[in-house]
């Protein structure tokens, strides 16, 4: 992907009396302090035009392939958390550092301490879980080991019995007699074996509602984390996106994976321009000078510049085409050019577009195309920061 360009801060060119509109303005020296007397006349330019126009994205690099999905619980769960925790990272490198980066910084912060805690509870249901069929298989244990007992003592009686009928009389009075001197311990050992039954079945219908309560609690939490890893994709694409308008390379490939990943509706103003592109800052910086040119001539025209001097000075203004190229204050046609153009090097689109709304239609006219090219960008990095926010409060 082309480099972004960094644009001159103010200051860093000296204004001249003059200036050739030979290669794109650069000078952007600070506004003179209101009611001062000038000690020289703004910058001018006397260059006949030249042909430029706003030059968007050639063609976008690779598309980076898109971050795994989350595939379940465990692992692979984590894993596609991991995954789009940095897709977010890689996509917030497409961007230069200046302005932006603080902000991706934070994003990146925000995703990191949304996974944590899923990681975290996820950790806390196994342990909790296991430990709870831990302490069930050792109940059951010795629940088994008692009931082996029992049966031992069964198997016992009904061997005495046996000796017993085995040795009766003919009238069976040792049997009666043994029968009732152990009756009472049978009837014992039947209701301990009840009692064993009934915990076996109490701890079975306990460890059915812990597998129960556990698969619920992992199905909520695989479900928490799919939806953060859902939403860090999307940012992370978004975060691609934004690097795009900024270079102006087309992105439809960006936006159909940022339409299957975002829970939030796209704005049209950033789905419209995905096929083509946005013009970068740089494009509409280089072109600027040209449609400014034509509308300070048309306000000179038309008698509509809001400049002194009559005719004659008038004329050879048009004449020699002198435009100021550092801002000026004033209500004049070139006084507003000279400020949207400053507002425009500073990165201050929105300023740009106000400034050069309030000039009369009869002169904005020739800025209509560079104007309708500004306000894409601007809709479309608008409608980016706003998508930014929804998915970062969701």
């Amino acid at each position: 992907m082309p480099a972004v360009k960094r644009n001159p801060r103010p200051g860093e060119n000296a204004a001249s009396d003059t200036k050739p509109d030979i290669a794109p303005d650069t000078d952007t020296g600070p506004d003179p302090a209101p009611g001062a007397k000038s000690a020289a006349p703004a910058a001018q330019e006397t260059v006949p035009p030249r042909e430029t126009g706003p030059r968007h994205g050639a063609g976008r690099g690779p598309t980076p392939a898109p971050p795994s999905k989350a595939s379940g619980l465990g692992a692979g769960l984590l894993g596609g958390l991991i995954a789009a925790a940095l897709g977010l990272g890689a996509g917030w490198l497409w961007l230069d550092r200046d302005p932006r980066g603080a902000e991706f910084d934070t994003r990146l912060g925000a995703v990191e301490r949304e996974i944590a805690p899923l990681a975290d509870g996820l950790d806390a249901l196994r342990a909790e879980t296991g430990t709870g069929l831990s302490d069930l298989d050792a109940r059951l244990g010795a629940t088994e080991t008692g009931l082996a007992d029992l049966t031992a003592r069964l198997d016992g009686f009904e061997t005495r019995l046996a000796q017993a009928e085995a040795s009766a009389g003919p009238d069976g009075t040792l049997a009666r007699e043994a029968v009732a001197r152990w009756q009472g311990e049978v009837d014992a050992l039947r209701a301990d074996l009840e009692t064993q039954a009934q915990e076996i079945a109490a701890m079975a219908e306990q460890a059915a509602q812990g597998v129960t309560q556990a698969e619920r609690s992992a199905a909520q939490i695989e479900a928490e984390a799919a939806a953060v890893a859902a939403r860090a994709r999307a940012r992370a694409t978004l975060a691609e996106i934004e690097a795009a308008l900024e270079t102006g390379e087309p992105y439809p490939a960006l936006l159909e994976e940022l339409q299957a990943t975002s829970p939030a509706e796209i704005p049209a103003a950033l789905a419209g321009p995905a096929a083509d592109g946005v013009a970068s800052r740089s494009a509409l910086i280089e072109s600027f000078a040209e449609p400014a040119r034509a509308a300070l001539a048309t306000a000179r025209r038309e008698g509509l510049s809001g400049e002194e001097g009559g005719r004659v000075a008038g004329f050879f203004r048009d004449t020699l085409q002198l435009r100021s190229t550092t801002p000026v204050e004033g209500a004049t046609t070139d006084a507003v050019l000279s400020r949207a153009e400053a507002a425009l090097r500073d990165g201050r689109l929105q300023e740009v577009l106000s400034e050069l709304d309030a000039l009369p239609e009869p002169v904005r006219a020739p800025l209509e195309d560079w104007l309708a090219l500004a306000r894409a960008r601007a809709e479309a990095l608008a409608a980016a920061d706003t998508l930014s926010q929804s998915l970062t409060e969701n």
